[in-house]
């Protein structure tokens, strides 16, 4: 079956090459493909000679070319192929899909960050490198086959809490593989081939707390014969890898106004102090109580083993992070910490709290600069709640029905009274109101893109 697997694929790669579609523009010596007319894809420059002197690939969000703002939204199946000089790759939050053979054959790849926003890790996008240590997110929900594969230099691999199907022989032929470290309270079911060539008697499986029973019955993964739960594991031999803040999508559903946003640290290096600066979007500010910005430390982040400080200027708030040399941040994944803010959306949308600038400091004093963290803030409502109080009823047949006739009631959320989504607000929409507010029709969100 491997052998077949192997086949298919090498045949889709010559196909591949006879009929490579060029790049539409380059940006800082990067190239991008256009997907629609504001999103792009990172491709390969040359496939018989690409990227031959690019020795870091720092790709961006969003990317600018003849007046024009483009999303980066995916790296192109083939796009940094046997890139013969390339020793390390950033990956923005924006980017949802790497794709197949992205990356494979990078002899020089040693190091990696993802940023939480990718989605799918796709069929031998990161075989046959250099890489050390590998941290797939919490946003990454599929694994395909051969996706980290003959990695002889692979040590660690974290994968996420959001995985749900790892394709076979992931993560095989990976001989030096010391720790696993995997964040998905309940074993996701793989085959036998997703770790074959890993030494199960040394490799270290960590897992989250009450899921060591979990994962020690479980197919495939009972073979290791070391499991630690906690999630921690590992020893004075710690790598220095992937280091992040992340949260994932936080949506609030009018008419509520208060939220509460966590924010996690996935790091791989053992850090001492952390620093960033926070932008609120408008519409949106910090919660205070008795003249003290809302924003903690996770409980087990507390006391006089951490200390967070804040100051305020027009633009952003600075966030400080520190801790003693005896007390540093380790291998952690949880939540670091929370803070509270009050919205005032007057329509439907997703909007984004930016950290920017994260710097970060480890025991021994060295700086560290992290990829920024977009957290999204997802504005909801209840379809037909046109009077935005929470409920679809009588009322709001009431004021759509003064909209319709030019009345100009207030409040009145048109986003929401506009059932139907077509556009226009009328009759039609009336009659959705009705069979929700009578029970004919289940109460639903809308609002989502």
């Amino acid at each position: 079956m491997k052998t077949i697997k192997t086949i298919l694929l090498l045949l889709a790669l010559t196909v591949f090459y006879a009929d490579v579609e060029a790049y539409d523009f380059m940006v800082e010596n990067l190239a991008y493909k256009k997907l629609t007319s504001n999103t792009v894809a990172v491709t390969a420059v040359d496939f018989q000679n690409n990227y031959p002197s690019l020795t870091v690939a720092s790709i961006p969000d969003k990317v600018t070319y003849n007046n024009v703002t483009y999303n980066v939204t995916s790296i192109d199946d083939f796009a940094f192929y046997q890139s013969p000089k390339l020793t390390s790759a950033q990956i923005p939050n924006s980017v949802r899909t790497i794709g197949t053979y992205a990356f494979w054959g990078c002899s020089s790849l040693s190091g990696v960050t993802i940023a939480n926003g990718v989605n799918s890790i796709g069929t031998y996008a990161f075989a046959s490198t250099a890489i050390s240590n590998i941290v797939l997110p919490n946003s990454v929900t599929s694994i395909d086959d051969y996706a980290i594969y003959n990695c002889s230099e692979l040590r660690y691999l974290t994968i996420g809490s959001s995985v749900s199907s790892i394709g076979q022989y992931a993560f095989a032929s990976n001989n030096n593989l010391t720790k696993v470290t995997c964040l998905k309270t309940t074993p996701v079911a793989i085959n036998n081939t997703v770790f074959e060539g890993v030494n199960y008697s040394i490799c270290l499986l960590c897992v989250p707390v009450n899921s060591m029973e979990a994962y020690s019955i479980a197919p495939v993964w009972s073979n290791f014969e070391n499991i630690s739960e906690g999630t921690t594991g590992g020893g004075d031999d710690e790598p220095v890898g992937a280091n992040f803040l992340q949260s994932e999508a936080q949506t609030i559903i009018r008419p509520e106004k208060l939220l509460t946003v966590p924010v996690e640290l996935i790091n791989e290096t053992t850090l001492s102090a952390l620093q960033f600066n926070l932008y609120l979007p408008a519409n949106v500010s910090m919660c205070y109580t008795n003249g003290q910005m809302d924003m903690w430390l996770d409980a087990n982040r507390k006391g006089s083993d951490h200390v967070l400080s804040t100051s305020s200027t027009s633009n952003y708030i600075t966030v400080v992070i520190s801790s003693p040399s005896s007390k540093p941040l380790k291998l952690n994944s949880g939540n670091l910490f929370y803070f509270n803010i009050k919205t005032s959306f007057s329509n439907a949308g997703d909007y984004v709290i930016n950290l920017k600038n994260v710097i970060a400091a480890t025991p021994d004093a060295n700086r560290l600069e992290l990829p920024d963290c977009r957290i999204v803030i997802q504005e909801r409502y209840y379809r037909g709640d046109a009077n935005g109080d929470g409920e679809v009823d009588v009322a709001d047949y009431v004021v759509t029905n003064n909209k319709i006739l030019h009345r100009n009631p207030s409040p009145f959320y048109s986003d929401a009274a506009d059932y139907n989504m077509d556009g226009s607000i009328d009759v039609a929409d009336l009659v959705g109101i009705t069979n929700v507010a009578i029970g004919t029709t289940e109460k639903s969100i809308g609002g989502g893109n």
